[in-house]
């Protein structure tokens, strides 16, 4: 399994996007990749790691952990965001024209909607998203 990965640097204010990586050692992939940035990994209380879900959207844009979605139904849209929720990978709701027993959903019901969900920002350069 290939991984890949982006970090948001909040005192930069910036996303970056980290290679496709197989070595299983993460913590060695996280530091040398940081470290080339010229960031430093230690001082990490500004720095949000985020992994990709080896999905695509309708526009063929990869799903990253923190990606905001907008999946489109006969009611509206729905907007969720992508995170890793007690051991897997679920969508916290932001909002939608339907009523819902919880505000979060196992990602695998999105993944049969896929075809009609698409990235419209994340959750760290798109905060605005999140006071809807």
């Amino acid at each position: 399994m290939k991984m890949k990965f982006r970090i948001w640097d909040e005192e930069k204010n910036k996303m970056y996007q980290l290679g496709t990586e197989t070595e299983v050692d993460l913590f060695q992939l996280f530091k040398s990749s940081v470290e080339s940035e010229g960031l430093s990994f230690y001082e990490n209380s500004s720095k949000k790691y985020m992994m990709c879900t080896e999905l695509k959207d309708k526009n063929g844009r990869e799903v990253y952990e923190g990606d905001i979605l907008k999946t489109s139904i006969k009611e509206g849209e729905i907007i969720t965001y992508v995170l890793f929720y007690q051991f897997g990978w679920h969508e916290k709701l932001i909002s939608s024209p339907l009523n819902h027993w919880n505000d979060y959903f196992g990602f695998r019901e999105t993944v049969k909607t896929m075809f009609s969900t698409e990235i419209i920002g994340n959750i760290y350069e798109n905060k605005e998203w999140l006071n809807v």
